[in-house]
């Protein structure tokens, strides 16, 4: 059986989410990376939260996590 859009849309945003959280310690002040990685990071967390702005949510790709991440 299919899942529903809403279900869909639920399950990317709860996928999403956790992507988020996982990146959150990256953030802290004085977390030790370079200033090139935090804006690297700025930008991955944010194309993350404009995820479901994309006319094609939830079908759409998750942006590239930078390669510093585990």
């Amino acid at each position: 059986m299919e899942k529903s859009k809403e279900e869909k849309e639920r399950e990317v945003r709860y996928h999403r989410d956790n992507k988020l959280k996982a990146t959150d310690v990256y953030m802290l002040s004085d977390f030790p990376i370079s200033e090139e990685q935090k804006q690297e990071l700025l930008m991955y967390r944010q194309a993350l939260r404009d995820m479901p702005e994309n006319p094609e949510f939830p079908d759409v790709p998750y942006p590239h996590k930078p390669d510093f991440i585990k």
